[in-house]
């Protein structure tokens, strides 16, 4: 079987402090939206996920930090788009 690139892509309400898988990132985004907080989180290789939090901000542009994922709402799609 030849390799073929994935991408993989996580819910923002599935990435969150305090959850096991965790990941380093950096914090490149902080958008207040009331009752939630928007998370741009910046992996090493460029990689940016999103996070959405309940509640007062807790970081700012510039924190490192090691939020987990929850390893179970993780999807997988190949070249096309399709799920896998």
């Amino acid at each position: 079987m030849a390799a073929q690139n994935i991408s993989v892509s996580v819910r923002p309400e599935n990435l969150q402090p305090d959850v096991a898988t965790p990941i380093e990132a950096e914090i490149t985004f902080v958008e207040s939206q009331g009752r939630e907080i928007l998370y741009d989180l910046t992996l090493a290789g460029g990689q940016v996920f999103r996070s959405i939090q309940s509640g007062e901000q807790t970081c700012k542009p510039g924190d490192l930090i090691h939020w987990g994922i929850d390893a179970d709402a993780i999807f997988f799609f190949d070249e096309q788009g399709n799920r896998i």
